[in-house]
């Protein structure tokens, strides 16, 4: 349902185009189909799924070189997996694929574990060192990474004439398809906002929860509500 969601009504929200001229699998749809690769992957031991997780959002850079000759189908499956790229259909029909599948599931695969830190066995002060620890390790691999462009993302970081472009250049990380450094920097600061989170009273919050708690009905109001706000402008 969340593939035909995205194809229809989130699309729709996007273009206002009756005809769907342009179409696309992005986010929504993705979050589809991870879910659906999981539904599979969560019959494999939980060391498994975190083996093939860690591989997954750890490894796929070293894919980012290979490529294949425009519209054939091997393009086309390998943009669905790890490249973003639209394609022309013809008569003024084209599709996007801006979310390739392959690390995202690695990511959902890691989730699916992480859950696992939230059973009855782990205390409050457990689980929040392992979120500190895991916070940690993940904004360590990314400054060490990332400062020394080693490895984890397609576009190196430079030098730039001032202090604040130089910040922009560092912090400039691939998004589609999220490069490993992209997805430890975020995550890693998710971590360690867990952490701090664990065991507080989040009362205070109650206006900022209740978005979470139906966060896909507020993502699909809030296109329609951007759109029609810049159609105003």
């Amino acid at each position: 349902w969340l593939v035909v969601l995205q194809l229809t009504i989130v699309r729709f929200a996007w273009n206002f185009d009756p005809l769907f001229r342009f179409n696309s699998n992005s986010i929504i749809s993705i979050i589809g189909l991870c879910m659906i690769t999981l539904a599979g992957i969560i019959y494999l031991p939980t060391r498994t799924i975190l083996i093939i997780g860690l591989a997954m959002v750890g490894g796929h850079n070293l894919l980012d070189n290979i490529s294949f000759e425009d519209g054939t189908p091997a393009d086309i499956a390998w943009s669905f997996l790890h490249v973003q790229k639209s394609f022309d259909l013809g008569n003024g029909y084209s599709f996007g694929f801006y979310y390739p599948i392959i690390p995202w599931i690695g990511v959902m695969a890691l989730g699916y574990c992480l859950g696992h830190l939230y059973d009855a066995k782990y205390s409050v002060e457990k689980r929040k060192k392992l979120l500190f620890l895991i916070g940690n390790l993940s904004l360590i691999l990314f400054a060490g990474l990332r400062y020394f462009n080693l490895y984890g993302d397609p576009v190196p970081w430079n030098i730039q004439p001032e202090t604040a472009t130089t910040l922009i250049s560092f912090f400039n990380l691939q998004k589609y398809p999220p490069s490993l450094l992209y997805l430890s920097a975020t995550l890693g600061i998710v971590f360690m906002l867990l952490a701090v989170m664990e065991g507080e009273n989040l009362s205070r919050w109650k206006s900022v929860i209740l978005f979470g708690k139906v966060a896909l009905f507020y993502y699909v109001l809030h296109l329609f509500l951007i759109h029609l706000l810049a159609m105003a402008a």
